[in-house]
């Protein structure tokens, strides 16, 4: 009885585990068709990151790119400490690096294959 009861109290306690990634506030990691991003890293005032994310959605507004950076579930835009922090976060939310490559543009922004 004791045996059941466990093997019945641990089938009860495991959840599946699936990472979220939230871009704007759609979670970009229940979506099926997704398999590759670009992300751009953005320094803002203050030493912080920003990670815009093209994942193949119509394209953000070149002045309101909130929608398309890497987002909490409320929707809070997420700042990050360094480049390295990014690349963590991402490998965390299941998403393996490919390549990178910096667009040579003065305002230090990189894009990001993954």
């Amino acid at each position: 009885m004791r045996t059941i009861l466990l093997v019945a109290l641990l089938a009860c306690s495991v959840q599946p585990l699936s990472a979220q990634l939230y871009v704007g506030p759609t979670d970009i990691n229940a979506l099926d068709d997704v398999y590759y991003l670009q992300i751009d890293l953005r320094c803002l005032f203050g030493g912080f990151y920003v990670a815009t994310v093209d994942y193949g959605q119509p394209d953000c507004p070149a002045l309101q790119q909130r929608p398309c950076r890497i987002s909490l579930e409320n929707g809070d835009q997420m700042q990050f400490s360094s480049k390295m922090a990014v690349f963590n976060f991402l490998r965390v939310q299941g998403w393996e690096f490919v390549e990178t490559y910096q667009t040579g543009d003065a305002d230090g922004l990189d894009a990001i294959h993954l």
